[in-house]
């Protein structure tokens, strides 16, 4: 039996790090919404001891928007030097498989974390780029965008009605930011801007999801469980999973985990994960604890 494995210890946050402490205290980093919540807990604290151990690959899906707070332009939202070094530390693991799934186009992606060999999933499914390739492929499906034509010019209508929002394109989908905009005119807004587009749309092979800080309407079908199954079946099988996100479209791939997964919500609200972690940096804490960093935690 590995040393640390089943040593009556688990981890908890403390002022930003993580902490091994006696299973008896109470207080945790994230929060049980199940009886095997508390348990699987113990399991994640025993992977980060058992590094040494003989086991098969494991999968680590991180969705890329929650590795850094929100900034005002979607473009500003770049990852730091310690979110890259914590990529890089995962995927020089060995012997686990890092699977970045974001709503970023794949240039930007490419642009971002071209450097590291790693998969990436773009526009929350679109497209992909397996770790050790250097083309994107795209998912099989027929690209309707006949919606566009109309759906754009009520985009563009909001953006006059609400300073400091924007649009942005994709290939399967169009965006409506307003992390920049007034933050009551901006949830307002977007209220109305989603029930209309639900109405207008009813007919039409789209979804239209409010997100966090963005309205977005995207062609049915693609979304993250989709993109993970792909993964699954390409990659795979997995003995073990972790999905993270923070984002509504992360509800999607929570749900496709398994039974025996971990699944890791990170921030306030509802959610389908069965576990919640408070914050972006509390989430790179957790990461370095698990592949035992002992780096530098500043950002």
């Amino acid at each position: 039996q590995p040393q640390g494995h089943g040593d009556g210890l688990r981890k908890r946050e403390d002022q930003g790090k993580i902490v091994l402490v006696p299973r008896a205290d109470k207080e945790q980093h994230t929060h049980c919404h199940d009886a095997g919540c508390a348990e699987r807990k113990d399991d994640v604290a025993d992977y980060s001891q058992t590094t040494g151990a003989i086991y098969h690959r494991r999968f680590f899906n991180f969705d890329r928007q929650r590795a850094k707070e929100f900034t005002e332009q979607p473009h500003e939202s770049r990852p730091t030097k310690s979110i890259l070094r914590v990529l890089k530390m995962i995927q020089q693991h060995g012997k686990a498989q890092l699977i970045l799934i974001s709503g970023r186009d794949s240039h930007t992606l490419d642009e971002w974390f071209g450097g590291l060999n790693i998969t990436l999933i773009a526009e929350h499914g679109a497209w992909t780029r397996f770790s050790g390739e250097s083309e994107w492929t795209m998912a099989g499906f027929v690209i309707e965008n006949e919606w566009k034509r109309t759906v754009l010019p009520m985009l563009n209508e909001y953006v006059r009605r609400t300073p400091g929002s924007s649009v942005e394109e994709k290939t399967t989908a169009l965006v409506w930011h307003y992390r920049a905009a007034d933050n009551d005119l901006g949830r307002w807004q977007a209220r109305e801007l989603t029930s209309q587009l639900e109405d207008y749309l009813a007919n039409e092979p789209v979804e239209v999801i409010e997100g966090s800080l963005v309205v977005e309407v995207r062609q049915q079908g693609i979304n993250k469980a989709t993109a993970y199954r792909k993964v699954e079946q390409t990659l795979g099988p997995f003995d073990f999973h972790l999905a993270m996100g923070d984002d509504t479209t992360d509800e999607d791939l929570f749900s496709a985990i398994p039974d025996s997964g971990f699944s890791i919500h990170v921030g306030g609200g509802p959610s389908r994960a069965r576990e919640s972690i408070t914050s972006p940096s509390a989430a790179r804490a957790l990461l370095r604890a698990l592949f035992n960093d002992r780096g530098p935690a500043s950002d």
